[in-house]
């Protein structure tokens, strides 16, 4: 199971800031049991992954949960009508206010079907809401290279499910040969990875998929579950947060409408 809380934020004392995310890391900890923080801090990898991003004049502070447990042990304190404002932790008395909380959750087996049984149209139009950097030989690339994206949306995939793989490399490959971006408008967003200042990217980019049904359907279900999971490095310190914002092609148009 995937389910996500997204909490609106506001703040008469304070701008909020993507820089905050450590101290609302902090918060969110704060509010689980000792048991279960205990158990995270075992992870190697977290069942969850937190953003924040400004959209439509409004910041959202968005945790995702991958597995019934997390959802129970995350997800339900956050939605406690009692959890309305808190205090930045480690500032100087900077109150945050919650104006409104939405909860959503999804089937992993049913959006697998949906995506790759379902038609699939051949441009797929991704918004990066959070900045965004990939990793390529100890290097930083903040720019959507194709098959560094696929690359981490297939692993990053493997959170919520064992039943994503490729038959082989070349299957892979001959994804990755079969898209090409055909439209971006980005620019780059500086952000924290691993405690230091680094570059990313954040925009939109439109991919185009020249390949049979079958193969836009694969891609198409990696960049729902990456709607969950992220893309690239950070998931857990909020980076790489993107959005499905519109697909089109020969079986009509589908823009999504609400992303709150």
């Amino acid at each position: 199971m995937l389910s996500v809380i997204k909490l609106f934020l506001t703040s008469n004392n304070t701008d909020i800031q993507h820089a905050m995310l450590p101290q609302l890391m902090c918060e969110l900890y704060s509010l689980l049991n000792e048991e279960y923080t205990l158990e995270l801090e075992k992870c190697d990898t977290k069942p969850f992954c937190i953003r924040l991003f400004e959209k439509d004049n409004e910041w959202c502070w968005s945790v995702t949960c991958f597995g019934r447990k997390a959802y129970e042990n995350i997800i339900l304190p956050l939605t406690d009508r009692k959890f309305s404002s808190f205090v930045l932790p480690g500032s100087n008395d900077m109150r945050i206010s919650i104006t409104r909380k939405n909860v959503f959750k999804q089937s992993v087996d049913s959006l697998i079907e949906e995506s790759v049984l379902g038609k699939s149209p051949y441009r797929f139009t991704l918004q990066f809401i959070a900045p965004t950097v990939f990793k390529n030989n100890d290097r930083f690339v903040f720019f959507p290279d194709i098959y560094l994206m696929y690359e981490s949306l297939l692993d990053r995939s493997q959170l919520v499910s064992d039943k994503i793989s490729f038959a082989d490399k070349e299957t892979f490959e001959e994804l990755v040969r079969a898209t090409s971006i055909t439209a971006y408008d980005i620019k780059t967003s500086r952000c924290i990875l691993d405690h230091e200042r680094t570059t990313g990217f954040i925009g939109r980019v439109t991919f185009r998929i020249d390949g049979p049904e079958l193969m836009r359907g694969y891609a198409k279900m990696l960049f729902r579950l990456g709607e969950f999971t992220g893309i690239g490095e950070g998931g857990t310190q909020g980076l790489g947060a993107i959005f499905l914002e519109k697909e089109e092609g020969r079986h009509g148009q589908y823009t999504e409408k609400n992303n709150s």
